[in-house]
């Protein structure tokens, strides 16, 4: 087998269900505890067929984009294992993401992208498995027009049959709490062909076309900030500052109203 099939066999069989469910325990308090809430934006995430390999792709926002992917795959596609790239050398510091699903890429070098493909292809011969990747490879302003892509991710749309691809918008934004809002938007599943059809350029250009789309979706809805927009996938703590809130519950209470610690209740 070659260094490139043992890497990718390293990957699945790293993989543990039993960590995996929980460190997603754990990031679901780790998420309440930093944001406001986690949203997905309706009508959530679509249906996939059963069985079909599938790639989550969305744009680079920050740090805490790989993390909120493992969150997503946890509490919207419990029947499937994801995986996804991450940078060799920050694999090497946090060894254990190996075991909930994050296999190492040499970034921005020949040997890196020839072993993202031949790692991504086989992960996605396996049954009820799917990646979560974002293909700018670098974290970028959500309202930065245009979005650039790394080849990888074209390359697989012209190589893996019957392959579905779904956008992933994300935003980290603030709204009315002390807190930030960290909001998702799924865009609609669309499958490449696996043929020769169109060149990787072509490809490219499809795949951010397609996400572009969807974040401006989201851009629309985040300054729209209506949260019956969304699904709260999770609920965070609400409220100002310890002092600022003990005296608007005196307040509720000498008035004999129910106290909200939201900043601003609809």
């Amino acid at each position: 087998m070659s260094t490139r099939g043992v890497e990718a066999e390293k990957a699945l069989k790293s993989y543990s269900p039993r960590i995996f469910s929980l460190f997603v325990r754990y990031l679901g308090r780790y998420f309440a505890k930093n944001f406001t809430a986690v949203r997905v934006l309706n009508p959530g995430l679509p249906t996939i067929e059963a069985h079909r390999p599938v790639i989550f792709y969305g744009n680079h926002v920050g740090w805490w984009d790989p993390i909120l992917y493992l969150l997503l795959i946890a509490r919207l596609t419990p029947h499937h294992r994801g995986f996804g790239p991450i940078d060799e050398n920050a694999l090497k510091k946090y060894g254990f993401l190996r075991r909930v699903g994050l296999f190492p890429v040499a970034q921005d070098t020949a040997r890196g992208a020839v072993q993202f493909l031949a790692t991504s292809r086989r992960i996605l011969q396996e049954r009820n498995t799917s990646l979560w990747m974002t293909p700018q490879g670098e974290f970028s302003d959500p309202r930065a027009r245009p979005i650039i892509f790394k080849a990888g991710i074209a390359h697989l749309a012209r190589e893996v049959p019957g392959l579905v691809f779904v956008p992933v918008a994300v935003e980290y934004t603030f709204w009315t709490e002390r807190r930030p809002e960290c909001l998702v938007a799924f865009g609609a599943p669309f499958e490449a062909p696996g043929e020769q059809n169109r060149s990787v350029d072509e490809w490219r250009k499809v795949l951010e076309e397609n996400l572009e789309e969807r974040m401006n979706d989201l851009t629309a809805a985040a300054i729209h900030r209506d949260s019956t927009e969304f699904d709260e996938l999770v609920r965070g703590s609400t409220g100002i500052s310890y002092p600022y809130d003990a005296w608007r519950w005196l307040k509720a209470l000498a008035k004999g109203e129910q106290f909200s610690s939201a900043h601003r209740s609809k």
